[in-house]
């Protein structure tokens, strides 16, 4: 699949929301070249939990077509990454990190942010996602000033292509969330397929 046409589907998705920003394959490739040197976040507590973040983060997604489609409306963040994957090596990994199905106690974990450290709770929701593997986690945070920041990561595989879809907000509540990234991951899906 040529980078035009996974750029289109990315920007599909997101049609119709406020400030949709799409990149393309030729950027996305500099970016995961940077994500595969950079080392992965710090200051997770306790230090089991960091090694745990470490095995379902896939850092190099280097072999792979791909395009990324960001919007940020007041009421919802939403990032949607798309990526056929060009080899055998790189979807392996990625199955890997989606066999995840236990947070082993790491349910709770402090994370540095900017200097300070933020509680985050997480949990794994068991979710249909019209794909061969998905691994969908929430997160909470305290956003200081009594509010909490709760996303939602959709991760699912199917055949050679990966989606990544990622919602933010501190209105709405993981399972209305939820719903709306399987819903995306499942139309991104769609769109693959009729592209195809």
């Amino acid at each position: 699949m040529s980078g035009e046409q996974i750029e289109a589907i990315a920007k599909n998705l997101l049609d119709g929301d406020q400030a949709v920003q799409v990149i393309g394959n030729a950027q996305m490739q500099q970016q995961l070249k940077i994500a595969k040197e950079a080392d992965l976040p710090s200051g997770i507590k306790p230090e089991k939990c960091a090694e745990l973040n470490a095995k379902y983060t896939v850092t190099d997604l280097t072999a792979s077509v791909s395009a990324t489609a960001t919007s940020s409306s007041q009421a919802v963040g939403k990032v949607v990454q798309i990526f056929a994957l060009t080899d055998d090596a790189t979807r392996h990994n990625i199955s890997k990190a989606l066999k995840l199905d236990d947070l082993e106690g790491c349910e709770k974990v402090k994370l540095q942010l900017g200097g300070e450290q933020i509680e985050a709770e997480r949990q794994i929701l068991p979710l249909d996602v019209k794909a061969d593997q998905s691994l969908t986690m929430s997160t909470s945070m305290d956003a200081g000033g009594g509010q909490t920041l709760t996303s939602v990561a959709v991760q699912a595989l199917k055949g050679d292509k990966f989606v990544l879809v990622t919602l933010q907000t501190g209105t709405q509540q993981a399972a209305e969330l939820s719903a709306q990234a399987v819903q995306l991951t499942d139309q991104a899906f769609a769109g693959l397929e009729a592209a195809q």
